[in-house]
């Protein structure tokens, strides 16, 4: 199955979960890289299951707290969490040294909502920042 809108990523059913082998998510954002954290229910925790494009990361080794860095902000106030240039912004303590590490410099944030539970959250990244995103107009 084939993801053609974000939506297809906030519905049951829809886009698969996956990003290992697959550009598919990357390519069709016109995006670096991107990630997927799953919402464990019984702790709160998000934890990396699934990613693009990092080079010096391994994000099998992080987790966040709902509410900690942007991605738990975006589960806990299940809004997107948009930030067009992270070197005009307070660096987030909890998620700006992997970001400054691997060069991203464009952040999004989006929840991924099933059944009206948070499951987990979609992240996008760019180390090149572009005028009119593409990305913007999906989001």
């Amino acid at each position: 199955m084939s993801c053609n809108t974000m939506k297809d990523l906030t519905v049951p059913g829809g886009c698969p979960h996956d990003l290992k082998g697959d550009d598919e998510v990357t390519s069709m954002l016109n995006t670096d890289a991107a990630a997927i954290l799953r919402l464990e229910p019984n702790t709160g925790v998000l934890k990396y299951t699934s990613w693009r494009g990092f080079s010096y990361v391994k994000p099998e080794e992080i987790s966040l707290r709902t509410g900690e860095g942007y991605a738990g902000r975006s589960a806990l106030e299940r809004e997107t969490i948009s930030v067009p240039d992270l070197r005009e912004v307070e660096r987030d303590p909890a998620q700006g040294p992997f970001l400054e590490k691997e060069g991203f410099t464009t952040y999004y944030a989006v929840p991924l909502i099933a059944k009206g539970l948070v499951q987990g959250v979609l992240e996008i990244y760019r180390r090149e920042q572009k005028e009119k995103s593409e990305l913007a107009l999906i989001l």
